[in-house]
């Protein structure tokens, strides 16, 4: 019987996944990830600050942020 690759790797990644969340390190928390303005008149300006939690046991470095 011939196995395929994928049928061997993807069982392998999801239980490596899930061993991801048991290890210490830095870890990022973001309480509220969207935020809805509503309806907004064009050419309004309209800001929001969304809060950066850092809940993990290492020093949690932000080097880069793209925003999308």
């Amino acid at each position: 019987m011939k196995l395929s690759i994928s049928a061997l790797i993807l069982p392998l990644f999801f239980a490596l996944a899930g061993i991801g969340e048991c290890i210490e390190g830095p870890h990022l928390s973001l309480p509220d990830s969207v935020f809805d303005f509503g309806y907004v008149q064009q050419g309004a300006t309209v800001s929001h600050t969304f809060q950066l939690c850092s809940t993990g046991s290492d020093t949690l470095r932000i080097i880069r942020i793209r925003p999308g």
